[in-house]
């Protein structure tokens, strides 16, 4: 009997050291194919709007974000489930990878089109040329809605639809109003930004 015991425990003392890197493992992977899926869902969308409504490169990208979506993404979007409007931090209040409160990125504080998809994914279109100083729009991508963690890097993603580069990462060439500051920030940087 006491064979059995010690046996039960070594099993429990393996498993409790195991499963939290299971849990973790299945985890990213599950976020990693749904920022896949999100990001086909919207690259599809841009594709089939370019074959009615001609390249990126000559959108108009001086409409409300309303305009823009309706125009040009809308119609190749299969399940769409709600549309709002409004400031995503009056929404849903999102952290930064070293776990500090995210209360001064820009995009957050203006009035951004909230399109939530059947799925539980929410996208955030704000920009334009009336925000920015360059011919885009910026999608926050929130994978599973208001659910938490709410952490940028774990269920919260960000691209940008430029006239320049079509879909890409937000901080690419050119994305954003830094200039190419993004192009220099490496892993480590993001991580404790």
């Amino acid at each position: 009997m006491a064979e059995v015991l010690i046996t039960l425990g070594i099993i429990g003392i393996v498993a409790a050291m195991t499963l939290p890197g299971v849990i973790e493992g299945y985890q990213k992977a599950e976020t990693i194919n749904r920022l896949k899926k999100a990001y086909s869902v919207m690259a599809q969308a841009i594709e089939l709007s370019e074959v009615h409504n001609e390249s990126v490169k000559y959108w108009n990208f001086n409409q409300s974000n309303a305009d823009f979506f309706n125009q040009y993404l809308k119609p190749h979007f299969a399940k769409i489930n709600e549309t709002t409007y409004g400031k995503i931090s009056d929404k849903v209040q999102y952290t930064r990878p070293n776990g500090s409160v995210e209360n001064t990125f820009t995009l957050f504080y203006s009035n951004a089109l909230v399109v939530s998809t059947v799925d539980g994914m929410t996208f955030y279109i704000t920009g334009g040329s009336t925000a920015m100083t360059r011919k885009a729009f910026d999608i926050v991508l929130d994978l599973n809605g208001y659910k938490k963690p709410n952490r940028f890097g774990r269920d919260l993603f960000m691209f940008s639809i430029s006239q320049e580069y079509g879909l890409v990462p937000y901080g690419y060439k050119g994305t954003c109003d830094m200039g190419n500051a993004y192009d220099t920030f490496d892993r480590e940087y993001l991580k404790s930004a």
